[in-house]
C-alpha cells in the first residue's frame, strides 16, 4: 500500500490525539465516564466536550445522559462505526510507523 493511501486511510476525525486517545478508551469498556475521561486526559471539561462532541458528530462516538442519583452522569460509548473507523486509522498507522511502502 502507498504511503498516499494509508494517509488517506487516516480518519479525520481521530487525528487530533486527544479524539484517538477518547475513541480507544470508549473501545476498550462498554462505556467511559466523562469523569474519568477528564482526570485521565487532564483537559478542561469544555476541551474535553468539544471533542467529545466532535467525535459523536463523526459517529464514532453515542453521548449517553445516566441518572445517578439525584445527578446525571455523562458517559460515552463507541458505536460499531466507530470501532471500524478506530480499527482502520490504528492499521495505517502502524502501516506508516513500519515504512511500508
Amino acid at each position: 500500500m502507498a504511503l498516499s493511501d494509508d494517509l488517506a486511510a487516516l480518519d479525520p476525525a481521530l487525528r487530533a490525539p486527544i479524539r484517538l486517545s477518547i475513541a480507544a478508551m470508549a473501545d476498550s469498556a462498554d462505556a467511559v465516564t466523562f469523569q474519568f475521561l477528564l482526570d485521565v486526559l487532564a483537559i478542561s471539561k469544555a476541551a474535553l466536550s468539544k471533542h467529545i462532541w466532535a467525535l459523536a458528530e463523526a459517529e464514532i462516538l453515542i453521548i449517553d445522559k445516566v441518572p445517578a442519583g439525584r445527578q446525571v452522569r455523562t458517559e460515552v460509548r463507541i458505536t460499531t462505526a466507530g470501532r471500524h473507523a478506530l480499527r482502520r486509522h490504528r492499521q495505517a498507522l502502524e502501516r506508516i510507523a513500519r515504512g511500508e511502502h
